[in-house]
Order: structure tokens, then sequence, then C-alpha cells
């Protein structure tokens, strides 16, 4: 837009071939300035009095042309005016029309807004319509690999090129707004990811990672990527200005959606993980005896059984089962109450637990909205380095929207914001204007990502502790039930104490979950062959080896390390119970043979767990790999065998 002075605007329109003239050189002059390939031609013009001439010229640029980079070159112009007026003084007849040197003023480059897609009876659709859901997803998964020109290799770009863009062409609509035509989806999700990963990879750990009912808002899905002319670019669909386009948009509607649902969209996250309170509740009353009595009470509770080992060092270790006197003693002193809800103590366990499960089915079916963003890391290209991933977490964290990295062991990679690029140049120099902007926009978006990868690696910590915890506790609780005392400390007759064995297992359970954690996460989620093999033989060495030289060193009472009948209760029983006091007669030392008995015994059920895995993984790949009632079953196996061990 520019306003031209001295210049008088009804003689110009008195003359048509002078206002063409005019408006040609303007043409010429806009066009120049613009660059990037645009003739006279795609420059339009409009007048009005005001009550000096204003210009109005709207840039159309041409097939294969950025509509950012021209909007950029012309943004950063000083000299427009210039142009134009040097252009209009070189037009003779222009005198006939002049009071006095024409100038060009008040020059101004005007953004239009981001357009939209359309319907096939042109009704416009806003972008938080442009959703496809995830049933869809998994059916385009499904699709490809059916397709025998798909290759598995694919990045997210090619399956854009050579799958979307075919199937919408000439349609003026993206992949979501063409499958969901008569009925547009509303995204609740909106994914930030990169392109250059694997497409196959990613449409998994989409489907991992959200839940049926979600509607997703993908780029690569969303927008209209054809460029055909049948409907607008990807530069026109984003808009001149973050803040006006789709992804700025969707993540407005997702939060005015949440905020009408009120706290349980805040609290979405907390009403979970409400079953997990009951069903801990319960476990505890269970494994209560079992740890502080070291005893399994019966049916009606009133009595508890010990389990003892006895000739523990002769050449057999028997076991025997007595009432324990201690937990009845102990029960005579407890309140009057508590005797009377005793003989239901089983039965109120099972209660809790039906509780759990119905408080899970509740929670399930409430259907709680679950607006979000959704950052799936990848493999190929680290997530960290893509500005517009990062720009989609700023944005989200600004607009109050709960942000959640995806289900995968993926590495974001190290952030650095001067290192992130985007695919388009000029995408990245309209990104960083923008947040240069904003007042302490750039503290803020490094912030919001160094919160969210914290947030992210602590959840993925947590999880494998948790498991590992619950592997633990089963394996120190069947240890526990050898003490037969009140306390953890050993009796009179056995000097050992039973604790230092179970803290052993514990550790040694711990270390073996962090260990295939370590192998899987260094991976990206996707270890090779000799690297889940090496981590396995590693684990098995350390436990058998380890138990093997105690035994030499004649610190564990000798056994034929062939015999099978030997070495099978050395490796999965009461390790302690093998001790030989002539070669550790001191009792530091005899704890701390405990202790690394324990922790040795618990590394061979994670390597065994592991080995086994490989030839399931090489014969069977697609029970592993898509199956997860077969990932199930695996997991059931494994902490059955550390239990049990």
């Amino acid at each position: 837009r520019m306003t031209v002075h001295h210049l008088d605007p009804a003689a110009l329109a008195t003359s048509p071939q002078l206002l063409a003239a005019f408006g040609d050189a303007v043409r010429r002059a806009v066009a120049a300035e613009a660059d990037n390939g645009i003739e006279a031609e795609n420059v339009e013009l409009s007048y009005s009095t005001d009550p000096a001439l204003v210009v109005r010229c709207a840039v159309h640029p041409p097939a294969g042309t950025s509509a950012v980079a021209v909007r950029t070159e012309l943004s950063r112009s000083r000299s427009i005016g210039h142009t134009v007026a040097k252009a209009v003084h070189a037009l003779e007849p222009i005198n006939e029309v002049a009071l006095d040197k024409v100038q060009i003023m008040e020059v101004a480059v005007e953004v239009g807004a981001a357009q939209l897609q359309r319907l096939a009876d042109g009704t416009p659709v806003p972008p938080h319509l442009w959703g496809v859901t995830r049933a869809q997803c998994s059916e385009l998964l499904r699709q490809l690999r059916q397709d025998s020109t798909w290759k598995s290799s694919n990045s997210m770009a090619a399956l854009v090129a050579d799958f979307i863009v075919p199937m919408t062409r000439g349609t003026g609509q993206g992949y979501a707004l063409w499958k969901n035509g008569e009925e547009p989806q509303e995204a609740n999700v909106m994914v930030s990811h990169a392109w250059g990963e694997n497409a196959e990879e990613f449409l998994e750990c989409v489907e991992r990672s959200t839940e049926e009912g979600d509607v997703l808002f993908v780029c690569a899905l969303s927008l209209y990527q054809a460029e055909d002319g049948a409907g607008p670019s990807v530069a026109e669909q984003l808009g001149p200005r973050h803040e006006e386009g789709p992804f700025q948009q969707v993540l407005e509607r997702i939060r005015a959606r949440g905020r009408a649902a009120g706290w349980c969209w805040r609290c979405r996250g907390l009403l979970r993980t409400l079953p997990l309170v009951p069903l801990a509740l319960a476990l505890l009353l269970f494994y209560g005896p079992i740890v502080y009595w070291g005893c399994v009470p019966n049916a009606d509770m009133s009595r508890c059984a010990a389990r003892l080992g006895v000739e523990a060092g002769g050449e057999a270790s028997k076991e025997a089962w007595i009432w324990q006197a201690q937990y009845e003693l102990d029960l005579e002193r407890a309140p009057t109450g508590l005797h009377k809800v005793r003989p239901f103590g089983y039965a109120i366990e099972a209660a809790i637990v039906l509780v759990a499960l119905a408080t899970w089915r509740a929670v399930r079916r409430c259907r709680f909205y679950g607006g979000r963003l959704l950052v799936v890391p990848n493999r190929e290209t680290e997530l960290c380095g893509r500005l517009w991933c990062l720009y989609h977490i700023f944005t989200a964290r600004s607009c109050k929207v709960p942000v959640v990295v995806a289900r995968t062991l993926a590495r974001a990679g190290k952030f650095s914001l001067q290192d992130a690029m985007c695919t388009n140049p000029h995408d990245r120099d309209r990104l960083v204007r923008e947040l240069e902007e904003r007042p302490g926009g750039t503290r803020k978006l490094v912030a919001a990502v160094h919160r969210t990868l914290r947030r992210w690696r602590w959840s993925l910590g947590l999880a494998v502790l948790r498991w590992a915890l619950l592997a633990a506790v089963l394996r120190s609780a069947d240890l526990r039930l050898a003490t037969g005392g009140p306390h953890w400390g050993a009796a009179a007759d056995q000097p050992t104490p039973p604790l230092l064995s179970a803290l052993g297992a514990a550790a040694g359970t711990l270390l073996s979950a962090l260990a295939i954690y370590g192998v899987a996460r260094r991976s990206g989620g996707r270890p090779r062959w000799w690297a889940a093999g090496l981590c396995a033989v590693v684990l098995l060495g350390l436990g058998a080896g380890t138990l093997v030289l105690l035994v030499r060193l004649g610190m564990l009472r000798r056994i034929s390390l062939i015999a099978w009948t030997d070495t099978v209760p050395l490796l999965s029983g009461e390790g302690y119970t093998y001790l030989h006091a002539d070669g550790c007669s001191e009792v530091a030392c005899q704890r701390a043979v405990a202790f690394v008995v324990g922790l040795a015994q618990s590394l061979l059920p994670g390597g065994l767990g592991l080995a086994l895995l490989l030839p399931c993984a090489l014969c069977c790949p697609v029970c592993v790999q898509r199956r997860r009632c077969g990932a199930a079953l695996l997991a059931a196996g494994f902490l059955l065998l550390v239990a049990c061990a």
C-alpha cells in the first residue's frame, strides 16, 4: 500500500491510456522489488482516494515461487517508494496530471491472512477441523504396507510426495479433509514431528501414543501439499505470521475446549492414575505381613506361616513351615477393632482390587477431554534441531496446552536454538524474527523446551524404575519369608541377615533393568541383535561368574558346578544359605557375601530374559514388534521369572 502525493486522481482517471501506463510502471517497479521471479503480470492494482491517490498492490506468486520469500523480500525493502517514483517520473505524459513532483509516501507492506481449505461446495473449513482420526492413521499404515511400491525405509517426505500428493491432487484439500469431507473432524491432539523421520515408525508411534477417539492435526496429512493451484499453497495456508497460521489456531482451539471442560482437562493425568491408589493399597495390605513378620497369614489371618531353612550347612537344605509365635503375640496386643475385621482381611483386599478395576473402567468410559500437543522424536532426525518443533513446544506452553512426548525411546538430540533449522530458510527467518519481537521470547522458548525434555527424561526413568521396583519387591518378599522374625536383623543362630541378600536382589534387579534400558535407549528403541546379545552375555556372565568365583574362593559351600541339581538351587534359591563359615568367618565378610550373592542371582533373570527374547525376535518378529499380546506375555514371563527365582 502506498500513497501518491502531488498527483490529481480525477485527471488521471479521465485518461485511460495514461492510467494504464501508470499502472504498468507501478507493476514493473513492485515486481522488481519483490524479486524471486515475480513478473509485472503477477501484480494486481487497485486505486482509491483519501484524498490523495492510494495504490494497493496485491502480489500473486506463480507456481513454484514461495509466497513467504516474496513477502520477506518486500518487508525488508526500503526502496519501494523510490523505485516506484522513479518509474512514474519516466512517464512523460505524467506531467499533465501532476501538480508538482510526484512523491510516493507512506509505503506499507500489508500481509494477508492465512488461506483456508474448502469443501467441494466452496465452504471454507477452519484449521481445527483438518483432523485425521487415530483409526485412519492405522488404516493408512496398513495400506502402505500392502502397497508393492512402498518401502519400509521411506521417510515422511517420501510418503507425502509419492502417496499423499497423488491421492489429493486437484482437490484443494489435505489428506485429512479429503478423507473426512462429509464430516470434518475437530483435532484435539496437535502432532509436532520432523519430516525426515521414518514414516512407518512415525505412524506406529502415533498409534502407540494416542487413544481411541483422538483426532490428530498432523502437518503432513492436514495441510494441502500438492502445490498445484487447485487449493492454497503450503505458504498460503501457513499465513504471513505464526500467530495467524493453522498451528496457532489449533492450539488456541484446544485451549478453549480445555477451559470449557474445566478442571477435568487440567487434572486428566491425575485422574488416569487414580485407579493405582486402591491397587497400591491392596498390595500394601497383602505384602505387609510378609515384609514385617516374614510370614504368610492363613485364610482368617489368625495365624501366620513362616518358612525356615534347617540344616542350612548340611549337604542338602530342607525347608519347614511353622506358625510364628511373634505374629500371634502382636495380634493379641492389637486394638479390638482390628480383631473384628481380621477374618475378612483377604476379602477386603479382593474388594479393594475390584474397586481399582471399577475405577479404571469408569475413568476410561468418562472420556475426559484430552487436548494436548504430542511431540514425536525419531531416530533419523534430531527433534531439537528442527525450529518448527521447538516453536510448537513454545507456543503450546504459552497457550497453557499440555505438552506430551510420544512413547518412544528415540532421542531428541542436543538442544541449541542457534543450530535449529527449517527446511525452508525463509521459515527460519520469519520464526526467528517473530521470536525476537516477543518480549523475552528467546528466553521463554529455551525454558519451555528444557522443561519439556527434562520431564520426558524423568518419566522414562521413572517408568523403568517402577517396573524394576515391582520385580525387586517380589524377589525381596520371597527372601523375606526366610527370616521368620519381626525384624530384618539376624537371629542368634543365623549370623548373616537375609536383609542384605534381599537388598542385593533388589539392587541386581534394578541394575539389570537399567542395563537393558540403556541399550535400548542408546539405539533409539531399536537395538541391534548384537547389542542386545552383548548385554545378555554381560548380565549372565557377571551373575554366574560372581557365584562361581565365590565358590572357588571358598566363601560359599563347595558344590559340583557341572551338576544341575546343585547349580540350579544356588542360582535361584536363598544364596546366603550356602555360606561357608570357614571361608568367611568374619561378620562383615558374611554380610558382604550375602549382598553380593543376592545381587548376582538377580542379574541372571535379566540376562536370561534378554537372551530368550533374541531368538523370538529373529524367528517371529511379527509377534514381538506388532502384537501387544506377545510383548505382554514376554513381560509377564520376565516378571514371573524374577519373582520365582
